[in-house]
């Protein structure tokens, strides 16, 4: 259970376990977020129903909240339904998903193992409202108890934990065998049939290709020109990231206390940046392709606006070596700064350099930081 002790803070609504906030994250943000408030803009009379199995009863129950909190889905239009999910934060976490998901049913079969872990003497606590199906036989018909407290003794809580045939509880809902329904019923084949969301917000990518992707490797150029126009050239997402640079067009906050309004040009073009909404002091780090050993010029604009400003910073790699070109933090106005570094290697110490952006957001939202006109050319800067 040592994998469930490290925890995160999540939306100032208390702190959840890091293992189910790094998968959330990742699935998160942009792409459920901007996708979802594209839907519920263009459906105005359609509720969002949030819903999981297991860990995706986790992500769910995040999900719920993020969105609420976020201001994507109004409370009043959002229900919660989870099967079988672990406890996925502390007391305070489930107290404030209480307040802030009103529509929430937590739906648990007899002795499910999953829904008993973490341990609550790991700081672990329910949300409610939990339906507790009391019987090993489980049918649409079946009774149940609807538990008055998160930890009601009454229902799950109340239960001996069954090491034997608490896994078997758990991949079994209203008499569906949770894994060989989803392969022989609904007959999904992942290669072909993805779901897809509005463009734009996400990548998808199927199983069938995750292996070969895996072992891609990244691309060796003799120089880089990116404005973000056209998507993200030839940059990508760096190891150790918790949430990903996004593009956009326009002003990123619609009160102007953080964030540009325009790109480095002043014009309506595109530009990334670090989305300090939802992922206070997380971590967004940004790729550059392989350069062959040599002199480099790298020159960037950047964009640090907010009162609750974190920090940036630019690092030159090989594959012994890690040098600093920039590091700044705290507001530096409403403006884009254009900046120039050099980078160079001797020879002899390596094959290959790379450059990655590291964005840090700060204590609150006001805190964007954004990047454009990324150039990364040869010889040193004038």
């Amino acid at each position: 259970m040592d994998t469930f002790k490290e925890e995160k803070d999540f939306r100032n609504n208390g702190k959840v376990h890091a293992y189910f906030h790094y998968a959330f994250n990742k699935l998160y943000d942009p792409c459920l977020r901007e996708s979802i408030r594209k839907l519920t803009r263009q459906y105005m009379s359609y509720d969002v129903i949030v819903t999981g199995h297991s860990l995706g009863g986790a992500m769910a129950s995040l999900a719920a909240v993020a969105l609420v909190k976020d201001g994507v889905v109004p409370g009043n239009r959002l229900s919660l339904y989870t099967f079988g999910m672990p406890r996925t934060g502390d007391k305070k976490f489930a107290y404030g998903h209480d307040l802030t998901v009103n529509r929430s049913w937590r739906i648990v079969h007899y002795k499910d193992l999953v829904a008993r872990i973490p341990r609550s003497s790991d700081d672990a606590y329910h949300h409610g409202m939990e339906i507790y199906y009391p019987r090993v036989d489980m049918n649409y018909t079946s009774n149940y108890v609807e538990c008055r407290g998160d930890e009601d003794m009454e229902c799950s809580k109340g239960q001996g934990i069954d090491f034997i045939n608490g896994i078997e509880y758990h991949t079994s809902y209203f008499g569906i065998n949770l894994g060989e329904h989803c392969k022989n019923e609904l007959r999904y084949r992942r290669s072909s049939e993805e779901p897809r969301f509005p463009d734009n917000h996400c990548e998808v990518i199927s199983l069938k290709d995750a292996e070969k992707l895996a072992n891609t490797e990244i691309k060796t150029v003799t120089e880089s020109q990116c404005d973000f126009e056209n998507g993200f050239c030839d940059w990508s997402r760096a190891s150790g990231s918790t949430f990903n640079f996004q593009r956009h067009q326009g002003q990123t906050d619609a009160a102007g206390k953080t964030g540009p309004r325009t790109d480095c040009k002043g014009s309506k073009g595109y530009f990334i940046f670090a989305d300090a909404t939802g992922n206070l002091r997380e971590l967004a780090k940004l790729r550059s392709p392989n350069f062959p050993i040599g002199p480099y010029c790298l020159t960037f604009y950047y964009h640090m606006y907010g009162e609750d400003m974190g920090a940036l910073k630019v690092f030159v790699y090989s594959n012994k070596t890690r040098k600093k070109l920039l590091e700044r933090s705290k507001s530096q106005g409403d403006r884009w700064i254009k900046q120039r570094a050099n980078a160079k290697f001797k020879k002899a110490e390596i094959d290959t350099i790379h450059f990655e952006f590291e964005a840090r957001i700060g204590k609150n939202y006001a805190s964007d930081i954004a990047l454009d006109d990324i150039s990364i050319t040869p010889g040193l800067c004038h």
